[in-house]
């Protein structure tokens, strides 16, 4: 039995959810399930993951080709960082 889902997730999503949470409920000894992600957490964006793939489905085989693909990468990045409020420290720090 599926008790809550985010109302930002898609009813495809939903739906694939609802499904795989019933079929864990079958298995014995499995009292609670929990699901997370960006969808639970409120950070869903519809476009980033497809922004990513569509970036990295073809990096480029040249140097202006791989600088393109960087500087594509740079605001998705920030994304992903800002996603983690203050805690996140990079190991190396770029000038």
């Amino acid at each position: 039995m599926v008790e809550q889902l985010p109302d930002t997730l898609p009813a495809a999503r939903q739906a694939t959810v609802t499904h795989l949470v019933n079929a864990l409920a079958q298995v014995s000894g499995v009292v609670t399930i929990v699901l997370g992600g960006s969808y639970a957490s409120g950070t869903a964006k519809a476009a980033y993951r497809q922004d990513l793939y569509a970036i990295l489905a073809a990096p480029g085989s040249d140097a202006p080709m791989l600088t393109r693909t960087v500087v594509a990468l740079e605001p998705l990045w920030q994304q992903a960082i800002d996603l983690t409020g203050d805690s996140y420290r990079p190991k190396f720090v770029v000038p």
